[in-house]
């Protein structure tokens, strides 16, 4: 489930975004 990870990273330093545009 990358929307957790995304979530995830997005709460520890909004690398969310980066997850989404990057590969």
């Amino acid at each position: 489930t990358p929307v957790v990870v995304e979530s995830s990273l997005k709460y520890h330093s909004g690398y969310g975004v980066r997850l989404n545009l990057g590969p």
